[in-house]
C-alpha cells in the first residue's frame, strides 16, 4: 500500500489556523495527520481545492513557496522508497518528511529572511525603519548566518559585540534581542525555525533615570525660543517642536505625523504611532503659540539622529548640563505634570500610558519637589 499526503489547514481557538500534513494509505481507509509550525491568521485565508493560501492573504508568496517546496520533498522521499520498494509506516514518512523540511531551513540565511519577510509584513514605517537597523547590525556582525546558527551561545556573543563593538547601553541592546525575538516567533511560524533560543534566554529590562527637564528649564528654553537671539535657524526650528513635545508627552513618531488638522474644539487628538491608541488632550496656550500657522500644516521634523545633536547644543547655549535627547520631552510632560500635583490616574490618561504602573515612575519625588513645582505652574509663566 502505498501513502499519499496532502495539506489541509484547521482553524485554532484563537482565530487563527495550523497548517497540517495529512497521510493517507492507498486502498485503505486508514489516515494520520501532523501539525507543521505555520500559523495562518484566519482560516478564510486558505484555498482547500489548491492546498495552498489565498493569493490575498497576508505573506501568502513566502508560504506558498514553503508548501511548495516541503510537497516536492515528500514526494522526493515517496519515489525513493518506492524504487528501493520500501513501503513505510506513516512515523516513518513524518519523521523522515520533517527532517528534510528542517535541514533545508537550517542551512537558509536567517537575514534573507527577515528581507523578504519585511516585504510582505505590513509594518509601519517607523517599524521597518527599526527593523532595517538590526538588519544592519546582523550583516556587520555575520552577514552570511543561517537559521542553525542563531542559538543560545549566538545571542550571548551577538549581545557581547553591541555592547563592546557598537557601545550601546543595556536597554538598546534588549531592545534589538527583543526585536529578533519576534523575528524568530515569525521564522517558526512560517517552518523555518521548530525551536527558538529564546526559551531558556531572559530579557531583562534595565531601570534606568528619566532624564527630564525642571519646569524652570523649560521656562527658560521658551524665552530663548521667543527671543531667537542664540539660535541658529535649524536649532530654533528642533526647539519648537520639542518645546511642544514637552507640552504634549507626544514621542517623536507623533510629532513627526502630527499637523493642525487634529486640533478639535482646543483639544489635540491623534492616534500614537507607538501602540496605536487613541489619546485627547487640552491644548495649553503656550502649545497654541508653538503650531505651524498654516491649517492642516506639519512641523519641520528632521531626523531623529539630527534632531538629537541640535538638542545637545541647544542646551549647551541654554547653560542646562543635562543629557537632552527628544524623548526627554515625554518625560518632562510627565514629572512637571506629576510634581505640579495632578492625579496619577489623569496623567496616565493624557499619556496614552495602558498600565498606571508605567506613570508611576515619574511620581518619584519629594514634597518639597512638589510644593515648589506647584507654586512655579500656578504662576502660568509657561504661557507668556
Amino acid at each position: 500500500m502505498n501513502i499519499t499526503f496532502k495539506f489541509t489547514a484547521r482553524a485554532n481557538s484563537k482565530g487563527g489556523a495550523r497548517i497540517n500534513v495529512v497521510l493517507y494509505k492507498s486502498n485503505s481507509h486508514q489516515n494520520t495527520k501532523f501539525k507543521l509550525p505555520i500559523v495562518l491568521k484566519t482560516i478564510n485565508d486558505w484555498d482547500a481545492s489548491r492546498q495552498r493560501l489565498k493569493n490575498s492573504a497576508p505573506s501568502a508568496l513566502n508560504i506558498n513557496g514553503e508548501l511548495s517546496q516541503l510537497e516536492m520533498k515528500g514526494n522526493d522521499l515517496l519515489n525513493d522508497w518506492r524504487r528501493k520498494n520500501i513501503q513505510p509506516t506513516f512515523d516513518q514518512f513524518k519523521k523522515a518528511f520533517l527532517a528534510t523540511a528542517d535541514q533545508k531551513n537550517q542551512n537558509e540565511s536567517f537575514i534573507h529572511f527577515i528581507k523578504e519577510h519585511l516585504i510582505t509584513a505590513g509594518y509601519s514605517y517607523n517599524t521597518n525603519r527599526s527593523y532595517n537597523t538590526l538588519i544592519n547590525l546582523l550583516q556587520q556582525y555575520d552577514e552570511h548566518i543561517t537559521f542553525q546558527e542563531i542559538n543560545y551561545d549566538f545571542l550571548n556573543r551577538f549581545k557581547f559585540w553591541l555592547s563592546k563593538e557598537k557601545k550601546n547601553v543595556p536597554n538598546s541592546i534588549n531592545k534589538k534581542l527583543a526585536q529578533l525575538r519576534h523575528l524568530i516567533y515569525e521564522a517558526m511560524k512560517l517552518g523555518n525555525m521548530s525551536t527558538t533560543p529564546f526559551e531558556h534566554y531572559s530579557i531583562q529590562q534595565v531601570q534606568t533615570n528619566k532624564v527630564a527637564l525642571e519646569i524652570e528649564e523649560v521656562q527658560h528654553l521658551q524665552y530663548l525660543y521667543q527671543k531667537n537671539k542664540v539660535f541658529t535657524p535649524g536649532e530654533h526650528n528642533v526647539l519648537r517642536y520639542f518645546l511642544f513635545a514637552c507640552y504634549t508627552a507626544m514621542r517623536y513618531s507623533d510629532v513627526l505625523n502630527f499637523n493642525t488638522a487634529r486640533i478639535i474644539n482646543n483639544n489635540i487628538e491623534f492616534e500614537m504611532v507607538k501602540g496605536g491608541d487613541v489619546v485627547k488632550l487640552p491644548i495649553m496656550p503656550a502649545a497654541s503659540k508653538l503650531l505651524p500657522v498654516h491649517p492642516e500644516t506639519k512641523f519641520r521634523v528632521i531626523t531623529g539622529q539630527q534632531t538629537n545633536m541640535h538638542l545637545k547644543e541647544i542646551m549647551r547655549k541654554a547653560e542646562i548640563a543635562k543629557h537632552i535627547t527628544f524623548h526627554a520631552a515625554r518625560h518632562t510632560f510627565g514629572s512637571v505634570a506629576i510634581n505640579s500635583g495632578l492625579d496619577v490616574a489623569i496623567v496616565s490618561k493624557l499619556m496614552g500610558h495602558r498600565n498606571i504602573s508605567t506613570t508611576m515612575i515619574y511620581a518619584h519625588v519629594t514634597d518639597d519637589t512638589k510644593q515648589k513645582a506647584i507654586a512655579q505652574w500656578g504662576k502660568k509663566k509657561l504661557n507668556r
